[in-house]
């Protein structure tokens, strides 16, 4: 979504980026930075065309995906390395708030490293399955910025 929205000529925003929230429902977020006002409200039009259009064409771009991938795991380890005892404490409250009473979701939510791993091994059709079922045919909202 780089490449479509940010790195054109006629760029639609200076950045984007997708995050999953951890509460106590999941919520997939995409977020695009300082779109024009006057493009603001054609935004969400143009970004879920533009995803219809990658699943059709399937235009996935794997290359990218696994530079993506390898600075979120080089992300993970210097987290890890750098800033011990925020990472652990932020997976811990949050399992906490989150999690199961007994803790037994606590393992899990410190195995990104892992999921990282089996996203690196994800094929063209994987990702394209994602992004459909989770962003084009699922139920979504959408909240706008204004200045």
């Amino acid at each position: 979504m780089q490449r479509e929205f940010v790195e054109t000529e006629d760029a639609l925003c200076t950045d984007v980026d997708f995050h999953i929230t951890d509460h106590l429902k999941s919520t997939l977020m995409f977020t695009a930075s300082s779109v024009p006002i006057e493009e603001i409200e054609n935004f969400p039009t143009e970004f879920f065309a533009t995803l219809k259009r990658l699943v059709q064409d399937k235009e996935i771009d794997m290359t990218r995906m696994a530079t993506v991938i390898e600075k979120e795991t080089l992300k993970l380890l210097d987290s890890a390395e750098t800033d011990a005892h925020d990472t652990a404490a932020a997976v811990a409250i949050s399992d906490f708030l989150y999690g199961s009473a007994d803790g037994k979701n606590l393992k899990e939510s410190v195995k990104d490293q892992e999921y990282l791993d089996v996203l690196s091994k994800y094929t063209v059709d994987d990702w394209l399955n994602v992004l459909s079922k989770w962003y084009i045919d699922a139920p979504r909202i959408t909240l706008f910025g204004k200045p």
